[in-house]
């Protein structure tokens, strides 16, 4: 993507949210892990309340933890199983604090 990404949590306080949102947002997030991935930068601004926006970088950070997990031990792996529960409980967090569905289940 060259296009820099803009995610606003502020939307889904204000009525904004949206099938539009929704999809960029997905799309968005698939960007930046992609990103992640492959060691590169991607140029984005992350808009809301301090705890929206460091909860959305700690469960991006979790997904990047997980796969690395998976590819180092394997699914099976009680490592890999760990990285997976502290997955979901940031996405449990991200989706309290942000009212969002975490896009990546």
């Amino acid at each position: 993507m060259d296009d820099k990404i803009v995610i606003d949590f502020s939307v889904a306080g204000n009525g904004s949210l949206n099938e539009s949102f929704l999809r960029m947002f997905g799309a968005s997030v698939q960007a930046i892990l992609k990103a992640m991935f492959g060691g590169s930068s991607i140029p984005m601004s992350i808009r809301g309340s301090p705890q929206q926006v460091e909860q959305f970088a700690q469960t991006l950070s979790h997904e990047k933890r997980y796969w690395d997990a998976y590819q180092k031990f394997g699914l099976d792996s009680p490592m890999t199983y760990k990285s997976k529960f502290r997955l979901n409980s940031a996405i449990r967090d991200f989706e309290r604090v942000t009212g969002l569905v975490w896009p990546l289940h």
